[in-house]
């Protein structure tokens, strides 16, 4: 499995150092479910289902008082990479 940064969203660089942190927080809010597992299978599989749609992105959104996380399609990571341009000011 690979994984691409379609942007220099400040968000991302934001998360990174800090990713233990939000995937104990994702496990958490699974509530119920002590572990997850994730073999070369998983992987494989993973890799299958998001083959036709040019493979799976994680989306993060960070909002002022929390993050967002979504699987998303490149199609649909290039168009939110697209508008998240658009919304920094040029001061």
């Amino acid at each position: 499995m690979t994984t691409r940064r379609l942007n220099d969203a400040p968000v991302l660089d934001q998360v990174e150092p800090y990713w233990q942190k939000l995937a104990a927080l994702i496990l958490w809010k699974l509530k119920g479910v002590e572990r997850v597992e994730i073999t070369y299978e998983d992987m494989k599989r993973m890799e299958a289902e998001f083959a036709g749609a040019g493979g799976a992105i994680i989306f993060v959104h960070g909002m002022y008082d929390r993050f967002a996380f979504k699987i998303v399609t490149p199609e649909e990571a290039e168009r939110i990479a697209k508008h998240e341009t658009t919304q920094r000011g040029n001061a």
